[in-house]
């Protein structure tokens, strides 16, 4: 509401302020509207800037206390509005006149949110501690000060304290159950599966059913046990081994006495036999003392073929005198030298030569060919085919040279010493690709073809250089 000249008389002051009062404006007769807040502000001329006049207005005060209805105010508590020219309590929407009087304690600069907020502790003339906050509305030089009992403030700390030691005491019994249980899942069961690896490391691989517990860990536990197991029965295995090859090898050093026996004794008999003028002896003796000879003292289990050569001649010239000259044994072709330098396993043909013999030969009068021939195919691998005129084999009697222990109980005997025992050397030698294989038709002739791959390296046993000497 404006104010002019005729209306001064209502007006108590007129000075130039800004929100000097608050007043009654009697203009409204409605109680509930009467209190107001008087604005007086100067007019000035804008030119020589002389004052002119005077511009009175008056608010309601309920442009304050409607926004503070929906504000808490606790029990005990009081808000108050100040003005430069005064200090109203505001009370049920009213406006009372009231100035606090206290004692300053403390200004607590802070815990406030703002620069303009302004926060005091202090204690009233009948001793009550309270807690001011006071807060400007705008730049008007207008404040809002809450005025709190400082044992209401307490009250909650207490509350938020309370609150906090038992969650702490909360925490902290979980913490000990969660420890036990972590010590009881965890760190039992961890202790227990180091304990059993320091067994392991000590060379103890007994089975532990302790370390078996019913989760995670216990999956870790069984495989430990099943690496012991394992473990244990390697060791097992590694040790008969190592007592079958001790065992091996003094059958070894024991069987190596008689043909060292037999071989001095054939030496002894070939001198004889020289000296009395039996030169066929002689030469028979010499040659099945090479024989004992290579068998001996050879520790090789690869020679040349040249070498291999050697051997089988020493073994035809044995046959040759037994069987007077009837049974001829030949190398029929070769389509390289160089394959003499490849390498076989040792006593390769003579047990194909003594069956071509013994199985083919003999059983048609003892009289018959044996022939050899030695041949290098595209991927470089060493062919070697001795073929005879002999009585042949059937497929059965083929089929049971390859059963091994699975022949019958009359060839199974030659089958192991002889074809099936070159057989499966050669096989340990070069691999499951290498060989032999048998091609025969009954009454004309029997075909052991061996495939071997052409291995060199230099020749020469350790008892000397390879002996030369064809085959005839």
């Amino acid at each position: 509401t404006g104010y002019n000249l005729h209306q001064l008389p209502y007006i108590d002051s007129a000075e130039e302020r800004v929100w000097t009062d608050v007043i009654e404006d009697p203009f409204i007769s409605s109680e509930q509207y009467k209190d107001c807040l008087l604005v007086v502000h100067p007019i000035y001329a804008a030119q020589t800037r002389v004052r002119v006049g005077t511009v009175y207005l008056t608010a309601s005060t309920r442009l304050i206390t409607d926004r503070l209805q929906t504000y808490d105010i606790s029990d005990g508590s009081l808000l108050y509005f100040s003005t430069p020219q005064g200090t109203w309590r505001i009370e049920d929407g009213r406006f009372v006149p009231d100035t606090p009087s206290y004692t300053l304690l403390a200004e607590d600069t802070v815990t406030a949110r703002s620069s303009d907020t302004r926060i005091r502790m202090v204690r009233s003339h009948g001793g009550a501690q309270y807690v001011y906050v006071t807060l400007p509305i705008g730049t008007t030089g207008l404040y809002l000060t809450h005025c709190i009992p400082q044992n209401q403030l307490f009250t909650g700390q207490s509350v938020l304290w309370g609150m906090l030691a038992v969650m702490t005491v909360v925490v902290m019994l979980l913490g000990v159950v969660l420890s036990h249980y972590l010590g009881h899942v965890i760190m039992v069961p961890i202790g227990r599966l180091s304990l059993r690896a320091e067994k392991i490391a000590g060379g103890d691989f007994s089975y532990d059913p302790s370390i078996e517990f019913g989760n995670e860990l216990g999956d870790v536990g069984r495989g430990i046990n099943k690496l012991s197991r394992d473990v244990n029965s390697l060791m097992q295995r590694r040790l008969a081994d190592e007592q079958e090859r001790q065992q091996l090898e003094y059958r070894m050093l024991q069987n190596q006495i008689s043909p060292h026996f037999i071989y001095n004794t054939l030496n002894s008999i070939k001198w004889m036999a020289s000296i009395q003028g039996a030169a066929g002896i002689s030469e028979m003796t010499t040659a099945f003392a090479h024989l004992l000879k290579s068998v001996s003292k050879n520790n090789r289990s690869l020679i040349t073929l040249r070498e291999e050569f050697a051997l089988l001649n020493d073994y035809c010239t044995i046959q040759q005198y037994r069987y007077g000259g009837a049974i001829t044994i030949e190398i029929a072709d070769i389509s390289d030298e160089m394959l003499c330098n490849g390498l076989i396993p040792s006593f390769t043909l003579q047990p194909l030569a003594e069956n071509a013999i013994f199985h083919g030969i003999e059983p048609k009068g003892g009289a018959g060919s044996v022939w050899l021939h030695i041949r290098q195919d595209e991927k470089g691998d060493v062919h070697i085919v001795m073929q005879d005129d002999g009585v042949g084999m059937t497929e059965e009697a083929i089929a049971a040279v390859f059963a091994g222990d699975g022949a019958p109980k009359d060839k199974r005997e030659y089958s192991q010493i002889g074809l099936w025992n070159v057989h499966r050397r050669i096989q340990y030698a070069f691999g499951d690709q290498y060989g032999l294989s048998i091609r025969s038709e009954l009454g004309r002739y029997t075909c052991v073809e061996i495939v071997i791959p052409f291995i060199t390296e230099p020749p020469g046993p350790p008892d000397g250089q390879p002996r030369g000497g064809g085959l005839t």
